[in-house]
């Protein structure tokens, strides 16, 4: 940021816990990237980093209600 002129204003940590996490977006990730057909088109390092990506999803994301985390915002100019 400070690299291409910008500056941080402010900055705040925004509770999230009524928020949707994203359920339907994590469940299309990972119906993807279980598709063998669909994963058989990207080149290698995309696929890899999707299976450790996904890895990760399984690992911590529960099949509805998962918890949304806080948010950090910056405002910059």
């Amino acid at each position: 940021m400070i690299e291409a002129g910008w500056a941080a204003q402010s900055s705040e940590t925004v509770a999230a816990a009524g928020m949707p996490a994203a359920d339907r977006e994590i469940a299309a990730g990972l119906d993807y990237v279980d598709g063998p057909a669909r994963m058989s088109t990207p080149p290698k390092d995309i696929r890899r980093r999707a299976g450790t990506r996904s890895g990760v999803i399984h690992a911590t994301a529960t099949d509805r209600g998962t918890v949304a985390r806080p948010v950090h915002t910056v405002v910059a100019g």
